[in-house]
Order: C-alpha cells, then sequence, then structure tokens
C-alpha cells in the first residue's frame, strides 16, 4: 500500500524532489562550472577539475575557454591526443590565447603522430626561428624529427641551441633526436646541459628519467622522476606524469608490486589516462592475469588507436591464448607504421608457424632485414635462422645462426640453437664443439649440458659423457635434469646401482620428475618384469596425474600384460583434457582398433584439425579406420591427402583405388583432389 502524505503520494513527492534539484543543477552556469574547474586545479584535484569542465561543455559545447582549459589539462597530466583534440576545438573556435600556439604545439609533438607533426610543420617551419619562442620553434624541430626530416631537424634545433644555449627546449629536443637515432650516450649529454642550464626544469628531469631507462640505469631513472613528482607538486602541478614514470623506472626493476600502488593513484586522480592503464596491463602482466591485462589494453587502444605498445602486449596475449587471428591483425597494424619494430615482426613470425606456414615466415623476417631503421640484434638473426632451417633451407639457416654467434658470442642459447641446427644437418662433430663452448659460458643454461651429453651417449663415449655430467651435477645440484643425465652415463657404463641412485637422486629433487622415472621403470622392466615397471610409475602418477609421458608407458605396459581396457582407462583423461594432442590420439587410436573399434578410433582422431594440416600417421590411421568402419570418405580424403604427399608410393594409390570402388567409383571418374 502507498503511504500518503496530505492526500499526496511519496512516490509523487520524491518525484517532486527530484525535479526541484534538477531544477537547481540546471540553474548553474558553464562559468560557475569553470570558476569551480579552477579551484579544484589549484589544488591538485585535477579529476574533478575535469568533471566541471565537461559540465561547462554539456551546456555549452561551444565554450572555448572551457575548450581550451581542458586541453591544457590534459597536456599537463600526459594525455596528448586528447590534448590535441581539444586544443584544436578551441583553436577553431576563435579563442585568443598567446598560450595557444605552443601548447597546441606540444600537444601534437608529444603524440608522437606523423600527421599532428605535419600540421605543426605546416603552421611553423615557414616562420624564421628567430620570430617564434625557443619552446615553438623546438617543438618544430621535434616535429620534423617524428616525420624523419632528421637532418633538417637536427640543424634548426642546433641553431637555437646556439642562439639561446640557457633554454632547455632546444636541447631537450636534441636529446630525443639523438635518442631516436640510437645515440642515448649523445642523448643524455644534451638532456644533462639542459638540466645544468635550468635545473628546475620539470621537463628535462622527465626526458633524463626516460634516457636512464633506456640506458639501463633504473636508479637514476628513479631519481629523476622522483624530483619531478616532488616539483610538480610543490608547484601546484599535476604530477601524474611524473609519477607515471616512476612507477616505469619500479617496472623495469621488475619491482611490480611497489609500481601497482603509484599507477592506481593516478587512475583514481585521472581514470581515463592511458598511460596509466597500459603500465596496469604491464602489472597485471607480472601477476599472471591475461585476461585483466587485456581489459586494461583495450582502454588504451580505444583512446589511443595507434599505441604500438599496446597492441604488441594484446597481440602476445592472444598469441599464448591461441586467437592467432587476433594477434595477427594487431601484429600487421604495428608494421604498416612501424615496418622496423623488431618484436612485432617477430611475433608475427611466430604467428605464421603456428599455421606451419614457414615459407611466409620467412618471407617476412628476411623484409625485415631491408629496413634501414631496423637494426637487427642476436636474437633477430637466431630467430630467422630457427625460420629458415623449418622451411627447409638448412644453409641460410645456419648462416644466419653463426651470424646471431658472432653478433653475441658469449650466448650459450644462440651457440646451443646452432649446435642444434648443425646436429639436424647430421654434422655432429660441429655441433660438440658448439656445445662445448656454450657449457663453459654459462652455468644456468642447462639446455646445452644435457645436448652434449646426448651427444657423447649417442656416439657411446660413455666416460666423456661421465665426466661431463658430473660437472653438470657440480654446477646445477637442484637440477633433476643433471642426475638424470648423470644416471644415463652410469647406465651406459653399466654401472646399474650408481645409474639407480643419480634417478633415485633426481626424483629427490623433483618427485614428479617424469624421465628419471620412466629411467627407473625401464630398468625394474628389465630385471622384474613389467609389474614392477608398473607399480613404480602408478607412485609417480599419484604425485603427477597430468603427466603425459607417465600415462603412455602404463598404457604401454597394460598393453604388453594384454589389459587394453585398463590401458585405454590410463590414456582416456589426458586425451578428454587435451584431444588435439597428436601422441596421446594415436595411441588411443591404437588401443581402439586392438579392440576392434574402428569408429572410436575416428572418434579419437577427430580434433587432431584438417587431414591437409596432420602428419602422416595419422592420415593413415584415419583411412584404414574409415574403410572398417564404412566410413568411406573419411578413408577417400585420407589417402588423397597422403597421395599428394606421396605421389609415387603404390600402396597409397593401391588403397585409394580400393577405397573408390568400395564407394562405387573408378578412379578414372574420382572427384577432383580435395584441397583445403
Amino acid at each position: 500500500m502507498t503511504t500518503t502524505i496530505r492526500g499526496t503520494t511519496a512516490k509523487t513527492f520524491a518525484l517532486m524532489l527530484t525535479a526541484l534539484v534538477l531544477s537547481a543543477c540546471s540553474g548553474t552556469t558553464p562559468e560557475q562550472h569553470l570558476q569551480r574547474a579552477s579551484e579544484f586545479e589549484a589544488s591538485g584535484r585535477y579529476q574533478s577539475a575535469l568533471i566541471e569542465l565537461r559540465n561547462a561543455l554539456q551546456k555549452d559545447p561551444e565554450l572555448a575557454e572551457g575548450r581550451l582549459r581542458l586541453g591544457l589539462i590534459f597536456l599537463e597530466v600526459g594525455d596528448y591526443l586528447s590534448a590535441v583534440a581539444e586544443l584544436e576545438r578551441a583553436e577553431r573556435l576563435g579563442i585568443v590565447d598567446p598560450a595557444l600556439p605552443e601548447a597546441l604545439a606540444q600537444a601534437r609533438v608529444g603524440s608522437g603522430e606523423e600527421r599532428h607533426a605535419r600540421r605543426v610543420i605546416d603552421n611553423h617551419a615557414g616562420t624564421n626561428p628567430e620570430d617564434l619562442s625557443v619552446a615553438l620553434a623546438a617543438y618544430v624541430g621535434r616535429a620534423l624529427q617524428i616525420v624523419g626530416r632528421r637532418e633538417e631537424a637536427r640543424a634548426r634545433l642546433t641553431d637555437i641551441v646556439e642562439r639561446a644555449p640557457d633554454e632547455p627546449a632546444a636541447r631537450l629536443a636534441l636529446a630525443r633526436l639523438e635518442w631516436a637515432e640510437g645515440q642515448v650516450g649523445a642523448a643524455l649529454e644534451q638532456a644533462r646541459a639542459a638540466l645544468a642550464a635550468a635545473p628546475n626544469n620539470q621537463d628535462t628531469l622527465m626526458v633524463l628519467g626516460e634516457l636512464n631507462l633506456v640506458a639501463n640505469n633504473p636508479q637514476q631513472a628513479r631519481d629523476h622522476f622522483e624530483a619531478a613528482v616532488a616539483m610538480a607538486s610543490e608547484r601546484g602541478g599535476s604530477p601524474a606524469s611524473a609519477r607515471l614514470g616512476l612507477a616505469r623506472a619500479l617496472v623495469a626493476t621488475g619491482d611490480f608490486e611497489a609500481a601497482g600502488p603509484l599507477i592506481d593513484e593516478t587512475l583514481r586522480e585521472l581514470p581515463e589516462l592511458p598511460a596509466a592503464h597500459y603500465l596496469k596491463a604491464l602489472v597485471h602482466l607480472d601477476a599472471g592475469d591475461d585476461d585483466a591485462a587485456n581489459d586494461s589494453l583495450a582502454i588504451v587502444i580505444r583512446s589511443a588507436p595507434n599505441h604500438l605498445a599496446s597492441r604488441y602486449f594484446r597481440a602476445l596475449i592472444a598469441f599464448r591464448q591461441e586467437r592467432y587471428e587476433r594477434a595477427r591483425d594487431d601484429l600487421e597494424r604495428i608494421l604498416a607504421r612501424a615496418p622496423d619494430n623488431r618484436q612485432a615482426r617477430l611475433l608475427l613470425a611466430a604467428v605464421h608457424a603456428q599455421s606451419d606456414d614457414h615459407d611466409r615466415a620467412v618471407t617476412l623476417l628476411r623484409a625485415g632485414l631491408r629496413e634501414p631503421d631496423m637494426r637487427p640484434d642476436a636474437a633477430y638473426y637466431a630467430a630467422f635462422g630457427q625460420t629458415l632451417l623449418r622451411a627447409g633451407h638448412n644453409d641460410e639457416g645456419l648462416e644466419m645462426l653463426s651470424r646471431a654467434a658472432s653478433e653475441q658470442p658469449d650466448a650459450a642459447a644462440i651457440r646451443t640453437q646452432l649446435a642444434l641446427a648443425h646436429l639436424a644437418t647430421g654434422a655432429a662433430g660441429v655441433a660438440e664443439a658448439e656445445l662445448r663452448e656454450a657449457v663453459d659460458l654459462s652455468e644456468s643454461f642447462p639446455l646445452s649440458d644435457t645436448l652434449l651429453i646426448l651427444v657423447l651417449l649417442e656416439s657411446e663415449r660413455f666416460d666423456e659423457a661421465l665426466t661431463s655430467a658430473q660437472r653438470f651435477v657440480e654446477r646445477n645440484p637442484d637440477a633433476p635434469m643433471a642426475y638424470n643425465m648423470l644416471g644415463a652415463a652410469q647406465l651406459g657404463l653399466d654401472n646399474r646401482t650408481a645409474a639407480r641412485e643419480a634417478f633415485q637422486q633426481a626424483l629427490e629433487v623433483e618427485p614428479a620428475f617424469s624421465p628419471a622415472a620412466l629411467n627407473l621403470a625401464g630398468m625394474d622392466q628389465q630385471e622384474d618384469g613389467p609389474a614392477a615397471a608398473q607399480a613404480r610409475l602408478e607412485v609417480i602418477l599419484e604425485a603427477n596425474p597430468d603427466s603425459r609421458d607417465i600415462r603412455l608407458r602404463l598404457a604401454e605396459l597394460a598393453q604388453q600384460q594384454g589389459d587394453v581396457d585398463r590401458a585405454i582407462a590410463y590414456l582416456e583423461p589426458a586425451w578428454q583434457q587435451d584431444r588435439s594432442h597428436v601422441r596421446m590420439s594415436l595411441a588411443l587410436a591404437a588401443l581402439y582398433f586392438a579392440r576392434g573399434e574402428p569408429a572410436a578410433v575416428l572418434n579419437a582422431l577427430g580434433d587432431l584439425g584438417d587431414s591437409s594440416e596432420v602428419g602422416d600417421q595419422v592420415l593413415a590411421t584415419r583411412a584404414q579406420a574409415g574403410l572398417q568402419a564404412g566410413e568411406v570418405d573419411f578413408a577417400i580424403e585420407a589417402l588423397d591427402t597422403l597421395l599428394a604427399r606421396r605421389p609415387d608410393d603404390q600402396q597409397i594409390g593401391l588403397g585409394l583405388a580400393g577405397a573408390l570402388a568400395g564407394a562405387g567409383q573408378t578412379p578414372s571418374l574420382r572427384p577432383a583432389r580435395i584441397t583445403r
């Protein structure tokens, strides 16, 4: 029942009160909102100031002063794209303010975008630099740098420095030019000279902070950013940009825990600031929260579609989540704007490799070497070498890996990659030499030790393998693989007791370490039969139920003992978790064949992708199961693909002819080969 107040319902009374409140709000003028914005800005409450300015502009969208003030706040906090948008609107509205040309030029070059830099050049480059303020003339120089006219930029900025050596703006622009050309030392010299000329310039402190981050001097970067935060706070300005610079310095040193509160404080002050959301994404990535990082990056990209770093990390997340089309879209957009971006090019090549399109990956990485500003490093040459090898270009792949090793001769990982390439081409002696060098280079890269010992075991040089394995253990006493390789060397020398002890030590270090467990099970089977091996692996499986290797070995042992049902029971849980795992699917299919269930075989292989993307063994198994299950179309498609791969294999041709005959077709009337 509705309560009545002197004949008026409570609901109606509430609506009347709401109307009164709205009426009172509507009586506030744009000028009053501007006044409130000034008060909030003076006390450093920028988010409240932004709200008041937006309220003023909601009442009067053509309020030029509101647009100007809003743009200046965005400029103050480092949101350059928003600053450009508002300051340009203020300019179109005809406001006359001596600060506008300089502020608009600063925002345009601060955005880093060529289209905005060209506006600065169009508006001011034709003016005699002596008729411009030093800051505005410096922004013209920066704009010339952004559009690639670097020599012209250098000449103009050098002239300004000679005319006004105590003004920091031109020196800072020169520092950015040196930075863009990779001359970080020269950039630091210019920035330090600017600081000496004007010690109380916040922009100089910010540039020094950025440059020290690039120069891998994180502590010095922190010092400069902290000084910039203090300076901004003392002057009543926004410390947001400096605070985020400090957060970047903390992120650079891996101190995400300390960076988080600084970022959160900035977002409380300025919830829409793209730079803060970008750093928040990095904090989420460090915490392993890809979804939260993706949300933060989406906010950045919505505001700044050309923020390439955000697109790169969003692509990286998509790659990890196997959303390759999403990754490809972002990476191609990055390379369209920045073809010299090494990391984006390498990640896009990895995306192509996931689709087995190795030729496309080769073309992409080869094109990168032709980019004038690419500056490929050892990692790039190494990745290109691996890609060439996967595409079958062995000689060129080895050449690129050798180049990577010469670029970074102390990198054990690259030496190991080069050794693997030599092993793949049958040059075991050269591979061994590379592996020995890699082992000497690093104690913390166990793959090189492991591969060297495997090479020695393969050539039955068991004494040398034992010596290398003992050294491996000495240098890595907490690595289960070291003890596993020691056990393998002892087993090669037929020191079975010592081998068993080494494998046991590996399991003491890591109870779920399956290679050592499998080696012990192999010894158990040789000495006491399959039941003993099975008993050991059952214990290991309890500690590591997700181990595919243990499940596959247990299934083999069960099948050897004639228990196919038990073998299937070992494999099915792992197969249900990942139906695209080839080894698991093939092993399960073989067991269903043994049980006489061809339809179950087809089901086990059903999630391995299109027949053009899988191996010959999968295709052969599909064809056999299809024929037995009466699913002739499956058999024809699989055999057709196999025949395309191996056109001279008569057995495949005969199988296909039989399948076609079973389907009521003849080879001369067969449909066109299926392509995918």
